[in-house]
């Protein structure tokens, strides 16, 4: 369900017997009145059932924080059990998430897969995407590669360091009862890396998701999306219009064409492309009508001529 290394036997071995040991059985519900402006704040606040938020505010006694905490434990242990039951499940709906950072200097762009249309567009799993792409362009290298499922889910999440991947994957399946899958993720964090710096192009297209509206510009959702990673020998060349123009249009083109090579001896990352398709030998597919036949390789000579300084595309990936 989650990767190869975390099997069923893992869940039943490993994460069943430590929440319980750290949760315990569920408290014994008193008779307690709940409150219902309480009710309704919890019931917004977590999107649990109605019959679930009323539960943790008796096993409390109205205690909003300390209710909060009850369902985030229950949410853990309901669904480590609901992974380890869902997780023979086909998933065949889902969305690409991708992270930019503020600085430009990391992206990447990571497929979450659901079993249903109606929970990728939930808000809470396009919360649990935007965090999983946050976490990949963190943990990404220096140069555009695939990033490693187990290392994602064990990394901890921005905002709570005591917090895991796994952990909010896990209350998710919880919360919403479906088979979820962190599919492939791939990413560049440039922040590491020596000499002269790359520039990262970034591009998604949301297709037929209701994205939900996020206040971070930086994180984006949707069905396909693409990272390009272009050098130049002169900073400056980072600063054209003409070049953003066209490195934004590499990113694209990517995306929407899935080559399977970027050049006949490098191939592109991306989850599982059958495509020959050379990049840079490909049509441009943003060519003025007296450009028609212009490959990508001849666009890239061109951008180079214009912008004074050879530019390159050293590495393309797509979901």
């Amino acid at each position: 369900m989650f990767s190869n290394g975390f099997r069923r036997a893992e869940l039943t071995r490993v994460v069943f017997p430590k929440l319980l040991r750290n949760f315990g059985s569920s408290p014994l519900v008193r008779s307690v009145k709940v409150d219902l402006k309480l009710l309704g704040k919890l019931r917004r606040e977590t999107q649990v059932q109605i019959s679930k938020a009323s539960e943790a505010l008796q096993a409390t006694n109205n205690d909003y924080d300390l209710a909060i905490k009850w369902i985030e434990k229950d949410l853990l242990i309901s669904g480590a059990k609901k992974a380890d039951k869902f997780s023979g499940r086909a998933t065949t709906e889902g969305l690409v998430s991708l992270y930019t950072s503020p600085d430009k200097n990391s992206a990447s762009i990571i497929n979450l897969a659901c079993e249903t249309d109606f929970v990728s567009n939930n808000e809470n799993f396009q919360e649990l995407a935007f965090q999983m792409s946050d976490v990949s362009a963190r943990i990404a290298g220096p140069e555009l590669s695939s990033i490693n499922i187990d290392s994602i889910l064990a990394s901890s999440i921005a905002s709570d360091p005591k917090t895991t991947v796994s952990s909010i994957l896990i209350s998710a399946i919880g919360k919403m009862s479906e088979n979820i899958s962190l599919k492939a993720a791939f990413g560049v964090n440039l922040s590491s890396r020596s000499g002269s710096p790359s520039y990262i192009s970034t591009y998604i297209h949301s297709g037929n998701l209701t994205v939900s509206t996020s206040s971070d510009p930086s994180k984006k959702n949707g069905k396909l999306a693409s990272i390009a990673v272009l050098h130049s020998e002169d900073p400056q060349v980072y600063t054209n219009p003409e070049f953003l123009r066209f490195a934004r249009r590499i990113a694209q083109q990517a995306a929407g064409y899935k080559p399977g090579y970027l050049s006949p001896s490098v191939p592109s990352l991306n989850l599982g492309s059958d495509s020959d398709a050379v990049f840079l030998d490909m049509e441009f597919m943003f060519n003025t009508e007296d450009q028609t036949g212009r490959t990508v390789g001849q666009a890239l000579s061109n951008i180079s001529k214009s912008c004074n300084s050879q530019v390159s595309i050293k590495s393309i990936a797509f979901i």
